[in-house]
């Protein structure tokens, strides 16, 4: 890691600002005190920056301060808002010290004062000394501050000091763990977040879940999202272990072998996962009826991309998911379909429960003519929106492009299916899609431990039409039938 700051870059203002001690060091302060350490060496060219940070005036304080660390590469310069408000705690600088200086520091309160910070910057080396490395060509740490803490609630001491109390005056501590501490009070804080897509995976979790984007786990081939009363069921992969068992979309998984699992969020899930080869039992809420399956779990290699040629001539391709390799896997297909010289294409996205949203960006590079804009990402003070680049693969212009759909095709699968119908590139037939249109980023830990959690809420750029909660309306509705795949046959009449 090169520079320090970059984490401030994604602080977003979506704090009430609070009112404390005006002893107690903030943001704001710490940036100030840190610059100015370093200003008699920084060239005066500095000033002559931009910044784009959306509530720091010219005539701010701050905005000079904020100059010199973009100057310095402290910080990216982007269109956000800065809470500088926020305070941090006194573990925060105790770990650049030791960082730092090899240095054990103990405050003498919760928060760091303006005094303390004071005398931390003192003790830091100068300029040259930092950046350039002289003085016998020592060097020094680079701090990487989003591993520290910054408090914008007036209890955060309070879970300090349960922690501490646990670790060291509680009667059964020795039956402690500190990771489980730590890990148990992270996920009841997303917990209370109250968002289904916001989840805290733990190492092993992370595994399986990077392993599943990666196309290769070990389970029963299911997409799931975790509510109060259990696990609803997404989407069964195609020729899954559960779509041979017959789970369907909708479908609310309330009890894995004989243990309830409403209110267990995410970590519900990690009941239906296990060895290839062994059994799990689920029992399934299906509208007002009760169904236990009894299901032997694989080892799930997904199959991203399949085609070929249907008997009347028409291309067929099946999309299962948005994973690693599917857009270079689409692009293949797509230019096997060129190849083939058939007139119709007709793209299956049933059961898609979408992925990446780079992969879904690289596919619709090729749908969509050059520099159109596809979809935009809105959030706390920062939209991106998507504007298609050039692609190597030029679809035939006489083209027609049917994509099928249904209530198993969500988040990116629900994405590239609104904006091809919003360009009118493609004709939807099936049902309305499942209706997720929000986008998580994940941060992957030290300790194998990653976060996923919800930054953006999609649209249409074209429409401006949000698929949150609602889904995509096919333009010809047509309900499975039970015995055989009439969707795909009302497609092939098209």
């Amino acid at each position: 890691m090169k520079y320090i700051w970059w984490w401030i870059a994604t602080i977003i203002a979506s704090f009430a600002s609070l009112t404390y001690a005006s002893s107690y060091a903030t943001l704001g302060d710490f940036l100030t005190t840190y610059v100015d350490h370093f200003d008699d060496d920084i060239p005066e060219s500095y000033q002559y920056i931009q910044l784009y940070f959306q509530n720091i005036q010219p005539d701010s304080e701050l905005y000079p301060v904020l100059q010199k660390a973009v100057y310095l590469d402290m910080i990216a310069n982007k269109p956000i808002s800065l809470d500088t408000t926020l305070l941090i705690t006194k573990n925060s600088l105790a770990q650049i010290m030791a960082a730092h200086r090899g240095q054990q520091v103990v405050w003498s309160s919760e928060y760091v004062t303006v005094t303390d910070l004071d005398t931390f910057v003192a003790s830091l080396p100068d300029y040259r000394a930092y950046y350039c490395s002289i003085d016998g060509g020592a060097s020094y740490d680079t701090l990487d501050i989003s591993d520290f803490s910054l408090v914008h609630a007036d209890n955060f001491a309070i879970m300090d000091d349960v922690y501490q109390r646990l670790t060291t005056h509680y009667l059964y501590r020795d039956q402690v763990q500190h990771a489980d501490l730590i890990a148990g009070a992270i996920q009841g804080m997303v917990d209370a977040a109250g968002d289904d897509y916001t989840t805290y995976f733990l190492p092993a979790e992370t595994e399986v879940f990077q392993s599943s984007l990666k196309g290769e786990y070990s389970g029963i081939g299911i997409v799931v999202e975790p509510t109060e009363e259990g696990l609803v069921v997404v989407s069964p992969l195609q020729w899954s272990p559960a779509q041979k068992a017959g789970v369907q979309p909708d479908d609310l998984i309330i009890i894995v072998d004989g243990t309830t699992i409403a209110g267990m969020g995410a970590d519900a899930a990690d009941f239906i996962l296990g060895p290839a080869g062994t059994t799990v039992q689920l029992t399934i809420r299906r509208g007002d009826k009760t169904i236990r399956v009894s299901i032997i779990r694989q080892q799930i290699t997904i199959q991203m991309v399949s085609d070929r040629v249907l008997e009347n001539g028409d291309y067929y391709i099946a999309l299962t998911n948005f994973g690693y390799g599917s857009a270079a896997d689409i692009v293949d297909a797509l230019q096997r379909y060129t190849d083939s010289r058939a007139t119709d294409l007709i793209i299956d996205l049933r059961h898609n429960p979408g992925g990446s949203v780079g992969e879904l960006e690289a596919m619709l590079d090729v749908f969509l003519p050059t520099n159109s804009k596809a979809f935009t990402l809105r959030g706390e003070g920062y939209d991106y929106t998507y504007t298609t680049k050039k692609s190597s693969l030029i679809l035939p212009l006489s083209s027609d492009i049917i994509l099928l759909v249904d209530s198993g095709s969500a988040s990116a699968a629900e994405m590239l299916a609104l904006v091809l119908q919003d360009y009118g590139i493609a004709t939807l037939v099936g049902e309305t899609t499942f209706g997720k249109g929000t986008a998580q980023s994940i941060i992957d830990y030290d300790d194998g431990s990653s976060f996923k959690y919800t930054v953006y809420e999609r649209f249409s750029s074209r429409s401006n039409t949000s698929i949150n909660h609602q889904g995509v309306k096919p333009d010809y509705t047509i309900t499975l039938d039970e015995n055989y795949d009439n969707q795909l046959e009302y497609a092939k009449k098209l």
